[in-house]
């Protein structure tokens, strides 16, 4: 329950570009998540919320990572197609894309395609 509000805290600090306070809000949530369980849904989705911040924060790389990790857990947990695996991929690539890295985003998009037809 405590590792949702601060999720929840992190996501609303971000809206208000409180970057500084949604980042320590995501950090104690994927602190906790990972406490309860470093492998369950609620740490991927912590690991989904830390990365727009890092990315707002100007830390690209880090946000890259962060999307990253976030489908490798997920896709432990769900089905291929599922919509958070989905979701994660979807900000991984607007990450490469923000980074001018064109090439590896449509590539990576293109198979988020293919696993969606299935």
């Amino acid at each position: 329950m405590m590792v949702e509000v601060l999720t929840v805290q992190a996501e609303t600090g971000r809206r208000m570009f409180q970057l500084s306070e949604a980042e320590t809000a995501a950090r104690e949530s994927l602190d906790l998540a990972q406490q309860l369980d470093a492998l369950h849904p609620r740490t991927a989705s912590a690991l989904h919320t830390l990365g727009p911040i890092k990315y707002d924060q100007g830390d690209g790389l880090a946000a890259e990572n962060l999307f990253q990790q976030a489908v490798e857990f997920r896709q432990l947990s769900f089905p291929e197609n599922h919509i958070e695996i989905l979701e994660s991929r979807i900000w991984h690539r607007a990450i490469l894309t923000l980074q001018d890295r064109f090439r590896e985003a449509e590539s990576s998009l293109l198979d988020s395609f293919k696993i969606l037809r299935g």
